[in-house]
């Protein structure tokens, strides 16, 4: 999913094949907010496997300036890992930077079981945006980034 949405954003390409991301990958996009104002991203996909994995995964937010947390809207228990993750870059990430939760792969209409309402309220409650993508028909893809674009803006 992670993986996915990256690629969509960055090469606006969809891959059916999947490969588990190990360790880091780092990708780079410009993106235009207006006809003279660009954001350069520098976009980390760090391996969503196990919390076991934290001591050594954390090393990578050091300079982070956003985080999305991705969840599979297909996968049910996806949703009880978004304060996981949430706690993970508090804990990790001495300043406080933009978080938005992406709900993905809501293309598989017929197999989504987190629904949106859920989402937004563990958003709500955890205080930070939300938003619905599918990064195989690319809706809303670059919305979310615009959104955390805005957002570091806001910040800096």
């Amino acid at each position: 999913g992670k993986t996915s949405l990256i690629t969509r954003f960055v090469e606006n390409a969809f891959k059916d094949d999947y490969i588990s991301t190990i360790g880091v990958q780092i990708s780079k996009k410009t993106l235009s907010l207006t006809e003279n104002n660009k954001m350069n991203f520098i976009i980390w996909d760090i391996g969503g496997q196990s919390f076991q994995m934290a001591p050594y995964r954390t090393k990578f937010y050091n300079g982070a300036n956003a985080a999305f947390i991705v969840i599979d809207r297909s996968r049910p228990g996806n949703l009880e890992s978004v304060e996981k993750w949430y706690n993970d870059i508090k804990t990790s990430i001495p300043k406080n930077i933009p978080i938005i939760v992406v709900g993905n792969k809501s293309d598989l209409v017929d197999q989504v079981v987190i629904s949106k309402d859920e989402i937004k309220e563990i958003a709500k409650r955890l205080g930070f945006h939300y938003i619905l993508t599918s990064a195989k028909t690319g809706e809303n893809v670059n919305d979310a980034f615009l959104y955390i674009a805005y957002r570091v803006i806001e910040k800096l």
